[in-house]
């Protein structure tokens, strides 16, 4: 009589993946492939510009600075889970704000959420570009976007109109409890002074505040 050989039963121990593992981890690399595309749309329509685009919370030397680095490491985590939803930067030239801040945003877009970050001025300067019988789309992308960034208020002279502009926006925000985060080099005695009581005390509602204190990081 011939001996029948019967093939072993696969141990699910062996190595070998299972379909279902195989359906998993395609399905997984498309998922990724997705959130990376979007995460690469949001930042070219974030005005984020290239060098910022490649700040991370990896990239920062937090040496000098360990405290406002995890401040801002842990409002990733936590901005959404509280009505003091807003971020305050407040430091001298170099000592890191917009590259923290730049992280942040790049965190957030990393997870798919829609962020708007300029300076001040680039934001006053589209608008004024675009406004047009008053109406402005950049205006109402300003008070709507998901999170907003103005980045080192305090260096252009404030008119009535900008004044304006910022009421405007704070208040929306405000009073939709949507994020922003400012940075300036003002103290905030003198930010309070820039901005006008109004707008001051909703920041001072809104705003979680860091102080950078590190070390000019454009002199090394």
């Amino acid at each position: 009589m011939k001996n029948t050989q019967i093939a072993p039963t696969p141990n699910p121990m062996d190595g070998r993946k299972s379909s279902d593992d195989k359906f998993y981890e395609a399905w997984k690399e498309d998922a990724d492939a997705l959130k990376a595309e979007k995460a690469r749309k949001l930042r070219e329509e974030s005005n984020l510009g290239l060098r910022f685009k490649r700040r991370t919370f990896e990239t920062f030397d937090a040496s000098a600075d360990r405290n406002a680095y995890d401040k801002c490491l842990e409002y990733v985590a936590r901005y959404k889970k509280s009505e003091r939803n807003s971020l305050l930067v407040v430091g001298g030239y170099g000592s890191g704000k917009t590259h923290l801040v730049a992280s942040i945003a790049n965190s957030l877009m990393d997870e798919g959420v829609p962020v708007l970050f300029d300076t001040f001025g680039g934001h006053l300067n589209k608008l004024k570009l675009e406004f047009n019988g008053g109406r402005s789309v950049y205006l109402q992308q300003m008070q709507t976007i998901d999170m907003l960034v103005l980045d080192d208020i305090g260096k252009e002279k404030q008119t009535e109109w900008s004044q304006s502009i910022m009421f405007d926006v704070i208040n929306y925000r405000y009073e939709h409890l949507l994020p922003i985060i400012i940075t300036t080099n003002l103290t905030h005695e003198a930010l309070a002074k820039y901005l006008g009581g109004a707008v001051w005390s909703r920041l001072c509602e809104m705003c979680v505040g860091v102080n950078t204190v590190g070390r000019d990081y454009r002199r090394k």
